[in-house]
This record gives C-alpha cells, structure tokens and sequence, in this order.
C-alpha cells in the first residue's frame, strides 16, 4: 500500500504506536493483501500490496462466515507464507515484532508446509 495514509501508518508503528484494523483494515496489515474471491467482482482471490507490517503470514477475515478455510490455505500456499489466520468475526489476533502474542475470541491457524 503505498499511499501517503499507508506511509503515516508505517512511521506511526515503527515509532511505537500500535495499529488495530478490523476486517479491511486487518487485511492491509501483513505485507501482503488478499481479498478473498466473495468479496471481488471475478470470484478470484485479488493479490494486492499491503502495509508490511507483518510478514510471513495471510490474514483471512470473517473466517467462518465467509467459509474461507480452503481460501486461506490457498493464499498462505500462492504467497509462501508459514503462517495463516483466519480471524471470525468478533475475534482478535495481537502481534508484538510481527510474533502472535495474544488472541480473543475464534481464530483459526494453517501451518504452510514451506
């Protein structure tokens, strides 16, 4: 994401601020953004840049609303990330120097075999 709103957010965080986003916003976090296909016009996933502050990892939102198991471990698979979090509606995912520290509520985690 490289906007002036993307660079304010990056130096706000690299000076210690945190920063919390929430379905969309939870998305532009990691370095990498995947809308999932239910939520594009094509039904394809949409690769785009993202904030870059995690790396590593896919984040999937509204998990198990949205049935997104199989999407999420397909875009943890296509962007080679160890990691991915499918985050329910309601949850949260806390990560400290990009290490999950904390969570509330459902959140689901797919292990890349990398």
């Amino acid at each position: 994401m490289n906007s002036e709103t993307g660079g304010c957010i990056r130096r706000m965080y690299m000076n210690g601020v945190p920063v919390a986003g929430f379905s969309a916003g939870a998305l532009i976090i990691p370095e990498h953004c995947i809308i999932p296909p239910i939520d594009t016009p094509k039904r394809q996933h949409l690769f785009l840049k993202g904030l870059g502050l995690i790396r590593d990892c896919a984040i999937s939102v509204h998990f198990t609303k949205w049935n997104e198991r199989e999407n999420l471990k397909a875009a943890a698979e296509k962007i080679n990330a160890a990691t991915g979090y499918g985050i329910d509606d309601a949850a949260g995912v806390y990560f400290h120097n990009e290490i999950q520290a904390d969570n509330e509520g459902s959140i689901h985690i797919y292990k890349n075999e990398i």
